[in-house]
């Protein structure tokens, strides 16, 4: 930040504030902002280096357990690859500290649902309790998905099938019998 202050000739002390809170981003960042802007806003006398050493406390070394909170919180699977979110889901779940159910509910609420919904099909008895037992099952779904996973484009018309196109359904179309109990063609009806 102290680059972008040099680079862009920002020396008063409001001003440098004001650039700094403005690229807060977050929860937790952006009620810090919302402070200082009520202090900015006052007569409350302040300097930069107060303002500086308040944002190093807030967001320094010490804090990254709260800040690992809030990544883990908004962290969503999407399309990355099963073993990349689980490694990084299970480093920021370290991070934060955060005990085993509550861990169990952010991977049920955050990995994609067709995952999900598979280990929800399984029978009561084989459907995971542990955390450990969660991450293991999450990973050999996604993992067998992602290996069936054909290459599907989604264009503004429609869909365009990849690999060996959409699956058939066969006995779709209800066979049309003639009064002699024989099948009815399907062009001629």
């Amino acid at each position: 930040m102290t680059l972008f202050l040099k680079y862009n000739k920002v020396t008063d002390t409001d001003q440098k504030i004001i650039a700094t809170i403005v690229r807060l981003k977050g929860q937790i960042p952006s009620y810090f902002a919302e402070v200082w802007t009520e202090k900015i806003a006052s007569e409350i006398t302040y300097t930069w280096d107060t303002f500086e050493e308040e944002i190093k406390t807030s967001f320094g070394k010490g804090n990254e357990k709260d800040i690992a909170e809030e990544k883990i919180e908004s962290l969503k699977q999407g399309k990355k690859n099963t073993m990349d979110f689980l490694v990084e889901f299970t480093a920021l779940m370290y991070k934060a500290k955060i005990d085993d159910q509550h861990a169990i509910f952010l991977l049920k609420r955050h990995t994609r649902h067709d995952i999900i919904k598979t280990i929800l099909g399984y029978p009561r008895k084989d459907i995971p309790e542990s955390r450990e037992d969660w991450n293991n099952a999450i990973l050999q779904v996604g993992t067998g998905l992602e290996t069936m996973k054909r290459i599907d484009q989604r264009t503004e018309t429609g869909i365009t099938y990849g690999g060996s196109g959409q699956p058939m359904e066969i006995g779709w179309k209800k066979f049309e019998w003639d009064k002699d109990g024989k099948p009815k063609c399907h062009k001629c009806g």
